[in-house]
């Protein structure tokens, strides 16, 4: 890739020109794929606990380790759902950035890079 090719913005509200909405997504393969994980597990779950609660009439102490995981799993599936309404899934032109973000980048990280 040439990198002359790239045009440079004249002005800061022209560097935060989006195409937002435009652009193409997959959030709802990500949701899928992050709903899969812990729906088929909690099945599987709670056929362990009626089992061993029902059945075998004993209380494992691993069976709490298990159900921890799986709230932890379920947790994570929330967090992939919540980033994608905030552009996750979404190229990075579609995403919107507030004007701030770039008076941060300037403030944060050129005093790193000029000499």
């Amino acid at each position: 890739m040439d990198v002359a090719q790239y045009k440079l913005p004249r002005n800061e509200s022209e560097l935060f020109e989006t195409k937002y909405g435009e652009g193409e997504s997959i959030a709802p393969q990500l949701i899928l794929g992050a709903w899969i994980i812990p729906v088929f597990p909690a099945i599987f779950i709670g056929a362990r606990f009626y089992t061993t609660r029902c059945i075998l009439r004993t209380k494992p102490k691993e069976d709490w380790f298990i159900l921890v995981a799986l709230i932890f799993s379920v947790l994570f599936s929330s967090s992939v759902t919540l980033q994608t309404q905030y552009g996750l899934g979404r190229h990075w032109g579609d995403v919107p950035r507030p004007k701030e973000t770039y008076k941060y980048y300037l403030l944060r990280f050129q005093p790193l890079t000029s000499s």
